[in-house]
């Protein structure tokens, strides 16, 4: 949902880039860019943060191994294909500290 004017730069950013006219707040649910800003805008954002590699979204951890019933640390496979709270969390090196 468009609620913010930096929402609406990023939506006539794309507008002009098509030829089309720009939106303006307050919402106007009688105009037809505006209904499409407001169906298109959270699914396209959403999309764009997860095909690119963002460093404002960027965690780094210190994880301590998990035990298997041999003592073995068990990793790969453990969390390699992590989500957390909707966010999949790739693991991008593993480096051992001790």
């Amino acid at each position: 949902m468009i609620t913010t004017q930096a929402q609406v730069n990023h939506v006539n950013q794309a507008l002009r880039s098509l030829g089309e006219k720009p939106i303006a707040l307050p919402y106007d649910e009688t105009n037809p860019r505006w209904l499409l800003a407001q169906e298109f805008y959270d699914q396209t954002q959403d999309a764009l943060h997860v095909e690119h590699f963002w460093n404002f979204a960027t965690m780094r951890a210190v994880l301590a191994p998990a035990l298997d019933e041999t003592n073995r640390r068990q990793f790969r496979g453990c969390i390699e294909d992590w989500v957390i709270d909707h966010v999949r969390i790739n693991v991008t090196e593993m480096t051992n500290l001790g």
